[in-house]
């Protein structure tokens, strides 16, 4: 802004000091009044107000750029999730499924060697089943969010409240 004043100051000594005859007249006749300021002040406004929308337009559009960006990235990560994650834990908790019953099994083996043995793996066993019902929780949270996410995803993107605004083309 200080550019403009600066720039408007020496534009105008410039075109009053081709007028001015001399120095006298000119402390006489370079008296402001409120249209001066006026005169000097509407171009820059003008300019101002150009370069403001200018630069909201950009601000506008980066932005604009910016949640495709995130939005493709996000929509990507969903995917390697559903598709590479999800089976994986999956897989582990049928596997941990499987060891479980393979270990419930193999104590009902040892029964027959001593009780007193048997009565330590049981203990041992409810605490394994206790740990692994608390992976269960966030496998199904996982599934929750993803499927949230999913959801927000579908309903598009936000576009700006802006009249006359249009979203600009090429994929971004």
């Amino acid at each position: 802004l200080k550019l403009f004043w600066l720039r408007a100051a020496s534009q105008h000594a410039v075109a009053t000091a081709s007028t001015r005859p001399c120095p006298a007249l000119h402390k006489m006749a370079f008296k402001a009044t409120s249209s001066t300021f006026r005169d000097m002040a509407l171009p820059l406004a003008h300019e101002v107000v150009e370069d403001l929308c200018k630069e909201h337009d950009n601000e506008i559009e980066q932005l604009w750029k910016e949640q495709q960006d995130l939005r493709q990235a996000l929509n990507e990560s969903v995917r390697i999730m559903r598709e590479e994650v999800l089976p994986r834990e999956k897989l582990m908790h049928e596997i941990l499924e499987d060891l479980e019953n393979a270990y419930e099994a193999g104590t009902h083996q040892l029964h027959s060697a001593g009780q007193a043995h048997m009565m330590g793996t049981l203990n041992k066993q409810g605490e394994l089943s206790k740990d692994k019902d608390k992976l269960v929780d966030p496998l199904q949270q996982m599934e929750q969010e993803l499927e949230r996410i999913a959801t927000l995803l579908s309903h598009g993107p936000v576009k700006p409240d802006i009249q006359g605004w249009v979203a600009p083309t090429g994929g971004g």
